[in-house]
């Protein structure tokens, strides 16, 4: 991925490494946004040991991008019990809203069993107009320019481009937040290439809370190349 050649190179076996104690030992309340690939299992199954170290410390409320913030009311129904796990995936209408296995997201959306508080935040309906006041990160455009290689974006759909995938980081941001009781720790799970390079996700959260916001991807490093402002879990 280009996102981490924009302030300089640095092969994998330098990125900065962080382990599940020492995000444990942040100062609450924070925000921990979660940069998890769409299809891993294993890499599920790794943010919801994350989510149990941080709740040995704090309250965890745990907010994933994968399910829409109009299936809300389905998760709570699971925290009160009066659900069970295996209704979840038809509750949720899953096979329909995605190709992957229900089995990555599982072990989050029902983490309110742990003890935490699970919030839908994924978009849902209509996202912000252009002139609703959203930002867009500085160098933004620049992760995507390097993607499309040998074709380049026309400069009127890249902007369009960039704003939207804008908007959708900070309606998941937005969700996220809202469902959150500023207790404890907000832990954000949202696609890897939304939390890559210190932007996407976790760059809206900070426009939009006076806490500690950071970042952490999970899924092994670049083979060749990390970006100064990428941390990955190991």
């Amino acid at each position: 991925m280009l996102w981490w050649m924009l302030a300089g190179l640095a092969f994998a076996d330098e990125c900065d490494m962080v382990s599940k104690g020492r995000l444990a030992r942040t100062e609450a309340p924070a925000v921990i946004v979660v940069g998890m690939p769409a299809a891993s299992v294993a890499d599920g199954a790794r943010v919801h040991g994350l989510i149990r170290r941080l709740l040995a410390a704090e309250p965890v409320t745990v907010a994933i991008e994968q399910i829409p913030a109009s299936k809300q009311p389905v998760l709570d129904v699971f925290a009160t019990g009066d659900a069970y796990a295996s209704d979840l995936p038809e509750l949720l209408d899953w096979s329909h809203a995605w190709s992957h296995s229900w089995r990555v997201v599982e072990p989050l959306a029902t983490a309110s069993a742990l003890g935490a508080r699970v919030v839908a935040a994924g978009p849902d309906g209509v996202l912000p107009s252009e002139d609703a006041g959203v930002r867009v990160p500085p160098r933004y455009a620049d992760l995507f320019r390097d993607d499309v290689g040998e074709s380049p974006m026309p400069l009127s759909q890249e902007q369009q481009f960039v704003l939207s995938m804008a908007h959708t980081d900070h309606a998941i941001a937005q969700a996220a937040l809202a469902g959150w009781d500023e207790k404890g720790f907000l832990v954000i799970v949202a696609g890897r290439t939304r939390v890559e390079g210190g932007l996407g996700v976790a760059w809206q959260a900070e426009q939009l809370t006076p806490h500690d916001v950071q970042s952490v991807i999970v899924g092994a490093p670049d083979p060749a190349y990390c970006g100064p402002d990428d941390r990955y879990l190991k």
